[in-house]
């Protein structure tokens, strides 16, 4: 009897080899310990055994990656950031005490290892005639004070010869993935540059060298402001999603795009006063053009945004509520706050690798009060009360296989000012600066 159960065990373990290379599932890449490898297929035969016998099945692929990161910083001074300032937006305005010093004028140093990513890509499948991918990946950098699991990508994605289609939660196409900073910072040249992963559906058709893009998203984690804070029910209210239409062209050394982004928002669902519904919405139009060059170890890359109320992609900006001119009653209408975003980056070198970021953002001509008799009743948005920002940060990165280190130098001025209840319009402005030193430790997985 012990013969035949060691013969079947036997059986099973060959079985579950040859299921296992019928698949193609390279066991390191996802764990380290073959042996453990070895005991899960055994405990799941039958999930094998079902994917060996799917013609599909035997396509997939699965590639595992993602890397561990450490980053250490000191700051000269108190500033405005996320995930305990490793997220760096700009430096805090001053914060007088009775003495007239700066609270904020205080240094900072920390450590942090929360955003090692792990992530993977199943890929393999046919579908309606287009080979079908899957993305999901995470990080440990949660919310607020503490290390939790965050949900960064996970969509499907279909390709065809010329056509794809992505549904799920991916870069916002103002982020441009193609043509994105190259900076050692969390930050990822934000609040130049637009930072925003959402869900979506996007249609792309490539035609020789151009790539058009359409696309309709909605808002889950990085949100829009309003009366009830940062949330998605001010888009969801006005049920039409944001749309982005997106021109691209590209070759292995050139790539020059445009793009324009349209989102509605209703803010209010019923007067806070009488309680009466209100279904009143209003537009934000962005428009966008980018560009990169490669020769060799060289790259530069560039973007110009003229938006409006793009908080939601961690950029200054917002909308007021205000009063409109020439009404027999009060009635309120929203504007948005209009804004110019330009950054520029240039990266050369491979093993050794340095690069220069510079970024400039300005406040533009807005919907400002022509009468002093009525007031601006609400901002929303971040950063009502800055006039412009900018930044200068070179780094220097040095990789060894797997394994990188790099350091950057951070210098950041932010011009805040005094607004008024009657102006969107900066006055008596005053520059508050910021020098980070960052530290980054890479090792990467794949």
């Amino acid at each position: 009897m012990l013969r035949n159960i060691l013969i079947n065990w036997r059986i099973k373990l060959i079985d579950t080899f040859r299921i296992a290379i019928n698949l193609k599932f390279n066991c390191k890449h996802l764990l380290t310990n073959n042996i453990v490898c070895l005991i899960l297929l055994t405990l799941f035969p039958t999930v094998s055994i079902n994917a060996q016998n799917s013609d599909n099945a035997k396509k997939t692929k699965l590639e595992w990656s993602g890397f561990f990161k450490y980053d250490a910083w000191y700051d000269s001074r108190r500033v405005v950031g996320a995930i305990d300032d490793l997220f760096f937006f700009y430096p805090k305005d001053s914060n007088l005490d009775g003495n007239g010093n700066d609270k904020n004028e205080q240094s900072q140093l920390n450590i942090l290892a929360v955003t090692t990513r792990l992530n993977v890509k199943i890929s393999g499948a046919e579908i309606l005639g287009a080979k079908s991918e899957s993305f999901v990946e995470a990080d440990f950098s949660g919310t607020g004070s503490y290390s939790s699991i965050r949900f960064r990508h996970g969509y499907v994605k279909l390709n065809w010869e010329k056509a794809s289609i992505l549904l799920g939660r991916y870069w916002h196409p103002l982020f441009t993935p193609k043509v994105f900073p190259t900076v050692l910072a969390l930050n990822t040249g934000a609040p130049f540059q637009p930072f925003n992963r959402s869900a979506q559906l996007t249609f792309s058709y490539k035609a020789g060298n151009f790539n058009f893009l359409a696309s309709a998203i909605m808002q889950k984690d990085y949100l829009s402001d309003g009366a009830n804070g940062k949330s998605s029910k001010y888009i969801r209210d006005a049920g039409i999603p944001n749309f982005h239409f997106q021109t691209m062209f590209e070759t292995p050394s050139l790539i020059l795009g445009v793009g324009v982004d349209y989102k509605e928002l209703m803010p209010f669902t019923e007067d806070e006063n009488t309680g009466q519904k209100i279904d009143d919405t209003f537009g934000s139009v962005s428009a966008m053009a980018f560009g990169s060059y490669k020769n060799g170890s060289l790259q530069i890359k560039t973007k110009v945004l003229v938006g409006q109320n793009l908080s939601e992609h961690l950029m200054v900006g917002g909308y007021i509520l205000e009063p409109i001119e020439g009404q027999t009653e009060i009635v309120y209408d929203y504007s948005p706050i209009n804004h110019l975003y330009w950054w520029g980056n240039i990266i050369y070198g491979k093993q050794v690798k340095i690069g220069l970021f510079g970024g400039y953002l300005t406040k533009l001509t807005s919907s400002d009060i022509t009468f002093a008799d009525d007031e601006i009743i609400a901002k929303f948005g971040r950063g009502h009360n800055i006039e412009s920002v900018w930044r200068v940060a070179p780094h220097v990165l040095y990789r060894i296989k797997n394994f990188t280190v790099g350091l950057e130098l951070d210098y950041t001025s932010v011009k805040y000012g005094t607004t008024t209840s009657y102006s969107t319009s900066v006055s008596e402005d005053y520059s508050i600066d910021n020098f980070r030193t960052l530290l980054r430790v890479m090792y990467l997985f794949n």
